[in-house]
């Protein structure tokens, strides 16, 4: 039966896919629900090789794949980590000798709106640098040419499975794009009519960008900042329920990156 593994990117709606899509498409195996699939996962991205046990994952997805196929549905692996820096190429080359007749799919987002996106993920796990100094510190600029992951899995799993669809695509026509990745994932299956594609970890807006940052140096200890000024975890967690509150009030009217901030991304 038919496999399908979604690849990601990061910040192009994935974490609403596999939360609010992929486990009700009923022609499809949702493997992230496996309990062993984050074991799973994060060896295929991040085991060295001497450590990695391709025959206990090639054995798992068999298993995925005859239950699946037995139910007459197709067997969907979804992981936004798959081109995550700095393994995506290794993972790509694991992810063929698992599934080698998998069809591909990667979402990718306009540079433009994913860095100040991946900025403001950043801040969300405990960050505190400025954007132009998270930008040439902490960016990772050879992870935004999408064109060679891309290439790669053309390499690997040939062209005719690899579908690219743009996150823009969803912005403009959210139904629209709906219908084409569930098409993509079950050729045949009846369209899917009621899924509705709700917003997860919307972008924060200039000020409250402002406001995690300075609270994040302050009161929260993270791995990306183990000495906070005064650690007190109960007031950040007070500031970041206000934001959370807030914040999408304030996103609407003001935007999602300054005037500055879009001359440095440009």
């Amino acid at each position: 039966m038919a496999t399908v593994v979604h690849v990601g990117y990061q910040k192009t709606a994935s974490t609403t896919f596999r939360v609010s899509v992929f486990p009700r498409l009923p022609s499809c195996a949702f493997l992230g629900h496996h309990p062993e699939f984050m074991a799973f996962a994060q060896s295929v991205e991040n085991d060295e090789d001497r450590d990695y046990p391709e025959a206990r994952w090639h054995s798992f997805v068999e298993s995925a794949s005859a239950t699946a196929s037995t139910e007459g549905r197709t067997l969907l692996i979804s992981r936004e980590d798959f081109t995550k820096v700095p393994h995506w190429r290794r993972t790509a080359h694991r992810l063929r000798m698992l599934v080698p007749d998998a069809r591909i799919l990667i979402c990718v987002r306009n540079q433009a709106t994913m860095i100040p996106s991946l900025y403001s993920q950043y801040l969300k796990g405990g960050g505190y640098r400025g954007f132009s100094d998270w930008i040439s510190t902490q960016l990772c600029l050879d992870w935004l040419q999408y064109d060679r992951a891309i290439a790669c899995y053309h390499e690997l799993f040939g062209r005719a499975a690899v579908k690219v669809m743009a996150y823009e695509q969803l912005r403009a026509d959210p139904q629209a794009f709906l219908a084409e990745v569930c098409s993509y994932i079950a050729p045949g299956a009846p369209p899917i009519t009621d899924l509705a594609i709700p917003t997860v970890n919307r972008r924060l807006s200039p000020p409250s960008r402002w406001v995690f940052r300075h609270a994040n140096r302050l009161f929260r200890r993270s791995t990306r900042n183990p000495n906070p000024i005064i650690e007190l975890d109960v007031v950040w967690r007070g500031v970041e329920s206000l934001l959370y509150r807030v914040d999408p009030i304030l996103f609407d009217r003001l935007g999602g990156t300054d005037r500055r901030d879009r001359e440095l991304v440009e």
